[in-house]
């Protein structure tokens, strides 16, 4: 279903699909922000994760710690930067996506005013 049909002229009065359009748009907007929030929160867990990992693979600490604890630990470490990455990348291509959506529905709020009037 795409916007045309799911706010025509036949369907809905022009206030109701003026109050809808705000309210999906309200929507877009608060996903964007969750997510936005979220990328921002796990951009910083990566960061950490990264200054460990460095830590942990100094030579000098490295050397002196007993591998059987310190590369399981970095190992550790390693798989949980990777899966932060992973999801990184994947609420940037959901933002985008949102940001995409919200345009189109924008320029479709924006006809809607205007044939209005």
């Amino acid at each position: 279903m795409n916007l045309r049909t799911l706010f025509s002229r036949e369907t809905v009065s022009k206030p109701d699909q003026r109050g809808r359009l705000a309210a999906v748009g309200s929507a877009f907007a608060d996903a964007i922000s969750d997510a936005t929030r979220e990328l921002e929160g796990l951009s910083r867990r990566y960061e950490e994760g990264i200054a460990r990992a460095c830590v942990l693979s100094d030579s000098e600490n490295f050397a002196l710690e007993d591998p059987q604890t310190s590369e399981p630990q970095l190992r550790a470490v390693e798989q949980t930067v990777m899966r932060v990455r992973t999801r990184m990348r994947q609420l940037q291509a959901e933002i985008a996506h949102l940001r995409e959506l919200e345009s189109e529905l924008n320029a479709f709020s924006a006809n809607v005013v205007v044939r209005s009037h």
